[in-house]
């Protein structure tokens, strides 16, 4: 976590990495449900996962 307060912007996505893992999936169920977002060209899974875990752990300051 202290990555994501060092690079805010987290240009690498590992505020949804940390998500899934709070969440529980395994890499491979991360990487299905990331495969499927990018084909469809849209990340809302993805950013509701975020939105879900981040408002238990309060491990990212969200900017929506």
């Amino acid at each position: 976590m202290l990555s994501l307060k060092l690079n805010n912007s987290d240009n690498q996505g590992a505020r949804h990495v940390l998500a899934a893992i709070y969440e529980g999936l395994s890499y491979e169920e991360f990487g299905e449900i990331e495969d499927k977002c990018m084909e469809a060209g849209n990340y809302d899974k993805i950013e509701e996962l975020l939105k879900k875990q981040n408002k238990l752990h309060k491990f990212y300051e969200y900017m929506a």
